[in-house]
């Protein structure tokens, strides 16, 4: 099969250089890596650019977007662009194992039902090797399960391979508020055709100015959770259609927790519009549908104490 490596980049001059390196290290070589890079203003394309050629890497290429696009419209472009079967998705700051792609690969060529196929990963503090998840290590290909909160995704997208049919079929209802892995993971999830590899594969580096940590940050924030509410609003929808489409029926199970989720969702944003307690207290009866437990309590103070 052939393979593709898909990296956002957006001025990350400190590290590109070690992530670019465990690519051309892989015991199985990517046959297209793609570099989209987002407008950087340091040095990372030229970083980017020497490296390639001074290891003569003909199959490695970057792009230069004329404007900046953010980091969820640029990678689902490199999404489309990918001519492998199986995409990789790729952060600019991590350290994959040179296994990585061999191992991956085999696993997708001997379970055709897998869309979507995840591994685990070992955090990265600065220099120190952390804790390892989501799941305990192991060899073993797990399912996994449709459960109440599945907009809590469980792993980053730089743990993924997806096959490229399924890739193309999410984009149709991608909007462009919504995270790429968020995007594949959910839908995956909702067509029994999402997996996880409990080996960790990559070094997840965590830092304060890495795409994640800055989400994280902006939605402890009342106005970005109440984008957040919206425009997962929309995504439920996008889920509807996206079964119908490529389906043609949702099942009783999965029809039920939709509507679960539209009503959660619904009245998560009107305790937020109307700041009214009653609600508040109403969502005690959804409390499985948080991505996280404490998150019911931070509603109250977003509602209440936080004016941002």
């Amino acid at each position: 099969m052939k393979i593709s490596v898909v990296m956002s980049s957006f001025n990350g001059e400190n590290y590109i250089e070690d992530q670019l390196k465990s690519i051309q290290n892989q015991e199985r070589p990517a046959d297209e890596v793609l570099i989209r890079d987002d407008g950087s203003t340091d040095n990372t394309v030229k970083i980017a650019q020497r490296f390639i050629q001074d290891h003569h890497l003909e199959n490695w290429q970057v792009e230069v977007n004329p404007q900046n696009l953010g980091w969820r419209a640029n990678f689902v472009q490199g999404m489309l662009e990918a001519q492998g079967e199986l995409i990789f998705f790729c952060d600019q700051d991590d350290v994959w194992r040179s296994e990585k792609l061999k191992l991956m690969e085999k696993i997708m060529i001997a379970n055709p039902q897998i869309n979507v196929l995840a591994s685990n990963y070992q955090k990265l503090l600065g220099n120190e090797l952390d804790r390892i998840g989501p799941y305990p290590a192991g060899q073993q290909v797990k399912k996994i399960g449709l459960y109440n909160n599945y907009m809590f995704v469980k792993a980053p997208g730089c743990t993924y391979c997806v096959r490229k049919e399924f890739a193309q079929a999410t984009a149709k209802v991608w909007n462009k508020e919504y995270p790429h892995d968020a995007l594949v993971w959910e839908l995956a999830l909702f067509t029994d055709s999402l997996y996880l590899y409990t080996e960790p594969l990559i070094e997840w580096r965590q830092h304060r100015t890495s795409a994640f940590s800055k989400e994280s940050r902006l939605l402890k924030s009342r106005s970005k959770k109440y984008q957040w509410l919206k425009n997962s609003m929309k995504f439920n929808n996008s889920i509807k259609e996206f079964l119908i489409t490529n389906i043609g029926q949702i099942d009783t199970g999965k029809k039920q927790l939709l509507e679960a989720t539209d009503k959660y969702l619904n009245l998560r944003k009107k305790f937020y519009d109307s700041k009214n307690p009653v609600y508040g207290l109403w969502l005690m009866n959804y409390w499985k549908m948080y991505p996280r437990y404490r998150q019911y309590l931070a509603d109250w103070y977003l509602v209440y104490l936080n004016h941002n």
